[in-house]
């Protein structure tokens, strides 16, 4: 919490709605956060396929258990 709280604060990230669901939050990177990193884009970031279809697949799957 304090770690994410304080990458709101400085405008690194911002929190998003999850539309799996709706009780939680997703964060997401800012420009100023990417800037900082040297990309343009999220797909920069090194392994960003990877680790997404990762996330995707352990989201799908907790989603699927709750109902």
């Amino acid at each position: 919490g304090y770690i994410l709280r304080n990458l709101e604060v400085r405008g690194l990230i911002e929190r998003a709605s999850n539309k799996l669901d709706l009780r939680s939050y997703v964060y997401k990177p800012t420009l100023s956060l990417l800037s900082y990193l040297g990309v343009s884009s999220v797909k920069e970031l090194p392994e960003f396929e990877s680790i997404k279809k990762t996330l995707e697949e352990k989201l799908s799957v907790n989603v699927s258990d709750e109902n």
